[in-house]
């Protein structure tokens, strides 16, 4: 298994995961906040498919998007704006179905990428963290786990049960 196909894996792994623990959340889940912080399960999923497109536009598509700004501006962000998200009509199922579509973007060029250029420096622009191409990639396999522990937070705060893996479940093919 080579660099890519692990991100894959990784990525596949948390698609799973995050999807699985809002299955039993609805419309009405995923506009609660977490206190102080703005974080809602609606922001969430729409944060992590805005900066995945983000990054797929400064790695692959040389700086197009196929997400507008008037949704980049309500998820770009490192913390929800509130009057932006106060302002957002989405839905759970618009928010998922964005989530999944950029994941599927990030899946398929993924599988076209030579890890070998990993090691090659970022694309110019990027914050100093990024210390290489690879890196850059690589932080699309982590920051949805940043956001999973935000999403398990706001389950706790619905008295939502707990999460758990069950034998019978398996991550397959999802996407």
């Amino acid at each position: 298994m080579n660099a890519a196909d692990l991100l894959i894996s990784q990525l596949r792994g948390g698609a799973w995961t995050i999807l699985r623990a809002a299955e039993d959340l609805d419309d009405n889940n995923f506009h609660t906040h977490l206190p102080g912080g703005g974080e809602s399960p609606l922001w969430i999923f729409g944060h992590i498919a805005v900066n995945e497109n983000w990054f797929l536009s400064i790695l692959v598509t040389g700086g197009s998007r196929t997400v507008g700004p008037e949704i980049a501006e309500v998820y770009q962000a490192d913390f929800p704006l509130p009057d932006a998200l106060a302002h957002s009509k989405d839905t759970r199922s618009d928010v998922i179905n964005l989530f999944r579509t950029q994941r599927k973007r990030v899946y398929a060029a993924l599988e076209l990428e030579d890890p070998a250029t990993w090691d090659t420096p970022p694309p110019p622009g990027l914050p100093p963290i990024f210390t290489s191409r690879g890196a850059v990639w690589g932080i699309l396999g982590t920051h949805q786990y940043w956001h999973l522990g935000q999403l398990m937070s706001i389950r706790t705060m619905l008295g939502k049960p707990t999460f758990q893996f069950k034998q019978d479940q398996h991550l397959g093919g999802t996407s």
